[in-house]
């Protein structure tokens, strides 16, 4: 294996060259020894003789010291560009296609010429490639599932990318800060119009959640889950001489008696142990701290789970309930950590 070689196809990937390696995307050479951080993976250093990897070990990058020795390392590209010849020279073309001749300064294009990674430059991506892909391509049979807010943020993120390109387009940037000219592509050719994301759903499954029932439109596409916001108790927790674990136990109680799965949802597994305690205190019955739904459905009849579930809310519906942490108690049940504690005493 050459070196030197690898060394390129780093360089290409938009690895950058470092005096020590202490953080993704980086790599260092000293002699034959080749320290690599890829991305979402750990350090590792080669050892080469010539063009003979000896070995590969992971490292420390805090001590720089080598520690268990690998078969194989897997490493991924910093950038979805990677600066071969032919990209650049197909980069160049398009852009005096797009933008005209280039004149005087203009940081992008003089980078990418010399083979150099300019930060930004995925909002150039269009240039680099003969076509775009989308989650669509690589996911043909998936079935999508969309939220209640999905119409409204793909909304406003389209109306931002287009103010985003009219202002780029009217060279604002420059006229406030003296900035050198920044081209943006068009937002067709990088971003999926209404139009493509319609035509996109239209060919698959879509599962649109909404928080709503729609009596008016019922029928075999339509199903209900008969779900409700959970009762939360602020009034217990303003009332003078109430107490708020003692109303929470007995609205657990009672949703024990209408036979649901009474699920207490908490933030943290310490919060889930304090308010387990709590709970018991005042008459809960039998607490079981579960893992996951599986568990609270196995938990002996009549007994109250308590688990790490962190919803802002509760619910309930047919066969279920949960109250949250924040239902009970109005905020996260948070401990403060010693060193806040010793600051204000």
């Amino acid at each position: 294996m050459s070196m030197k070689a690898l060394i390129e196809r780093l360089e290409a990937s938009g690895y950058s060259r470092a005096g020590t390696v202490t953080d993704p995307g980086q790599y260092a050479v000293r002699g034959g020894i080749l320290d690599l951080f890829p991305p979402g993976g750990q350090p590792v250093r080669l050892d080469f003789f010539g063009d003979t990897l000896e070995s590969i070990r992971a490292f420390d990058p805090e001590t720089q010291r080598t520690e268990a020795r690998l078969d194989a390392v897997h490493f991924l590209p910093m950038s979805e560009v990677a600066l071969t010849p032919g990209v650049r020279s197909a980069f160049r073309q398009r852009y005096v296609e797009l933008f005209g001749p280039v004149k005087g300064d203009d940081p992008l294009y003089e980078a990418i010429s010399a083979g150099h990674h300019h930060q930004g430059m995925e909002h150039w991506l269009p240039l680099f490639h003969d076509e775009l892909a989308t989650l669509f391509d690589y996911l043909p049979g998936a079935v999508v599932t969309l939220d209640p807010l999905t119409d409204d943020a793909r909304k406003d993120r389209l109306e931002q990318i287009a103010d985003h390109c009219d202002a780029r387009a009217g060279a604002l940037e420059r006229k406030a800060f003296g900035a050198p000219p920044y081209h943006p592509v068009p937002v067709d050719s990088m971003f999926l119009s209404e139009t493509e994301w319609q035509n996109a759903l239209s060919e698959r499954q879509v599962i649109a959640f909404d928080t709503f029932e729609h009596p008016e439109r019922d029928g075999a596409n339509i199903v209900s889950f008969g779900g409700r916001q959970g009762r939360t108790f602020s009034v217990e927790r303003q009332t003078e001489g109430a107490n708020v674990f003692d109303a929470v136990v007995a609205h657990a109680k009672r949703l024990i008696g209408e036979h649901r799965i009474v699920i207490v949802g908490c933030w943290s597994v310490g919060a889930r142990e304090r308010l387990a305690t709590l709970l018991a205190e005042h008459g809960v019955g039998d607490t079981v701290r579960v893992e996951n739904f599986a568990d609270a459905v196995a938990a002996p009849p009549g007994a109250t789970s308590v688990a790490v579930l962190p919803l802002e809310r509760g619910f309930e519906g047919p066969g279920i309930a949960v109250i949250g942490e924040q239902d009970i108690l109005g905020d996260r049940l948070v401990r403060s950590p010693a060193s806040r504690r010793a600051a204000t005493r």
